[in-house]
């Protein structure tokens, strides 16, 4: 098990290269891998987009129990108790197993050949983080690479984005004329009225916390907005000033010229040919 950390253009990129144990390994070897697998990956930095590759030995099927953490193209109908151990690995760090979301034939599904028989199974997988599964543009296999080894090479084309964060809509605040706040007559009229108004309130004492809360925060602007009135808002300046202007009309006038100046030469050059 190793750690890669790579620089991209807009996040990092935290790779995670594992060798699972096999299917026919003790609980217990496999339990102590996937909680070191696990403990690495809660170690790589927070904002980095985090990869889980390698020969896990895991047979992932098309349950669809296990949807959204694997996808509908997987090469194995069933999953196996390792491919069930990753899955669960996946679900319990929001991560999706990735060669199971494309469609491609069977021999670029499959990473790994038998070498007695002619056998093929998909047990080499790439898990990437949900919020980020944007990004993978496709993984296949590739067979054609020579790597000294009865495992086929798995691709992952991806492409750095930028996460377009949702807006929430909320309601704006109500801002208050700032001058009159400063002025020490409207602060003493302030004062005299928010003492009055509260002193009109009234409190139910079988009342929760937050109701006295939005109660008391209800008179403080109400009296504020009496008092101050509301901000007017302030005209945006405009950009186009007489040197734009001025400016403007210098390059209008050029090219004018300039047209004039082509369409004479364009004339002249008529007549001498008619000539």
């Amino acid at each position: 098990m190793c750690w890669l950390r790579i620089r991209g253009k807009f996040v990092n990129y935290s790779i995670i290269k594992a060798h699972a144990p096999m299917e026919d390994k003790s609980d217990t070897e496999k339990d102590a891998f996937y909680n070191e697998l696990r403990n690495l990956y809660d170690a790589c930095p927070k904002h980095d987009v985090k990869l889980i590759i390698g020969d896990l030995n895991a047979q992932i099927g098309k349950e669809a129990i296990y949807y959204p953490t694997i996808g509908k193209k997987a090469f194995h109908q069933k999953s196996n108790k390792n491919g069930k151990r990753l899955i669960h690995l996946a679900a319990s760090r929001n991560m999706i197993i990735g060669n199971t979301l494309f469609p491609h034939k069977d021999i670029h599904k499959t990473t790994w050949r038998s070498p007695v028989a002619h056998h093929f199974s998909q047990i080499d997988h790439l898990l990437i983080d949900s919020r980020h599964v944007s990004h993978s543009m496709d993984v296949r296999t590739h067979r054609c690479a020579s790597v000294d080894t009865d495992h086929f090479l798995l691709v992952l084309q991806i492409w750095a984005r930028i996460s377009n964060a949702k807006k929430f809509l909320r309601k704006k605040d109500e801002k208050y004329d700032y001058e009159k706040m400063t002025l020490p007559e409207k602060q003493v009229e302030y004062k005299t009225n928010l003492k009055e108004n509260l002193q009109e309130l009234a409190i139910n004492p079988d009342d929760s916390l937050d109701s006295r809360r939005n109660k008391i925060t209800g008179v403080i602007h109400k009296t504020a907005k009496e008092t101050f009135g509301k901000a007017s808002k302030k005209q945006p300046k405009s950009w186009f000033d007489k040197e734009c202007q001025e400016a403007s009309e210098v390059k209008n006038k050029a090219y004018v010229n300039m047209q004039q100046r082509s369409y004479t030469t364009a004339s002249t050059n008529k007549y001498r040919e008619a000539r």
